[in-house]
């Protein structure tokens, strides 16, 4: 996060021409640390009250009203987030002998890997292309081959999302798919505040694109974010079922990370995206 608002605070100087001190047109230290003092971080806030939220839907709906986007179409309607799956099933329900106090599981290596997958979805119940994030520094040419066409792939150590990942999918498949589908522009999307939503360059390409970025409230993305409460509980479940059953049908093989990609098409392939979208949306 220091980086990122860093890099922000120096490339919005210069793009406004402000006039500053800073080394290279970059804020030190000094200034961040003043920054936090002055804006201090609500992270340790663990709770969001009813009246929070309903001040929230006020201020945006005003917003939104203003801006002649409060009745706009549901094709026009977005959320995106990201979640992380992992290779293994953790604990599950096994038979065993009557009377067994510890039922081994086997885990082939690498069934640990825990992979971010980025999703989004309009209010109609489109599902745009998605986009996996590796820990990769190089791309094996085994994982590329099984990427379904049109999804994107990212790398960073840790196989967490950044900002440059989530730039390239906005940039490159996002938007490339407003275009083809010919979704009349400006879009809404909402999304949480996570920090590699937040860069400069990414309020830059909104401004310039028509899409219409609205943050969703600190600590409530489990209540209010459509992907949360109707989307991702049924594709976790979904996900767990495919990897079974890959695993039973293939006992001799462990479930590589190169099959990712492809047993995630085939969760997905298991949902109806039109009535979780109508699902979550409305709630």
């Amino acid at each position: 996060m220091k980086n990122q608002l860093l890099d922000s605070i120096q490339m919005l100087c210069k793009k406004m021409k402000i006039k500053n001190h800073f080394t290279n047109g970059r804020p030190g230290r000094s200034w961040y640390d003043g920054f936090m003092k002055r804006h201090p971080s609500s992270a340790g806030e663990e709770a969001v009250s009813k009246n929070d939220l309903r001040q929230w839907f006020e201020d945006v709906g005003k917003y939104l009203e203003d801006k002649g986007l409060l009745h706009i179409d549901s094709s026009r309607i977005f959320n995106c987030d990201e979640s992380g799956f992992v290779l293994s099933q953790g604990k599950t329900t096994v038979l065993s002998r009557k009377g067994t106090k510890s039922v081994p599981s086997i885990i082939n290596a690498g069934e640990k890997q825990s992979l971010t997958v980025l999703f989004a979805i309009s209010a109609k119940g489109e599902m745009i292309p998605l986009l996996i994030v590796y820990d990769y520094e190089r791309m094996p040419s085994k994982v590329m081959e099984n990427i379904p066409y049109g999804w994107g792939v990212g790398r960073n150590k840790g196989g967490w999302m950044n900002g440059p990942n989530f730039y390239e999918w906005t940039a490159n498949i996002f938007y490339n798919w407003l275009v083809v589908k010919g979704i009349e522009l400006p879009v809404i999307l909402y999304l949480d505040g996570h920090t590699s939503h937040r860069t400069m360059e990414l309020s830059l390409f909104y401004k310039s694109k028509g899409i219409e970025l609205i943050l969703l409230p600190p600590h409530a993305t489990h209540l209010i974010q459509p992907l949360d409460t109707s989307f991702f509980a049924p594709m976790k479940e979904y996900w767990r079922k495919v990897v079974s059953d890959n695993r039973l049908m293939n006992p001799q093989k462990r479930v590589a990370v190169e099959n990712l990609a492809h047993l995630l098409r085939t969760a997905m392939d298991l949902i109806n995206p039109i009535s979780i979208a109508k699902n979550g949306f409305r709630s």
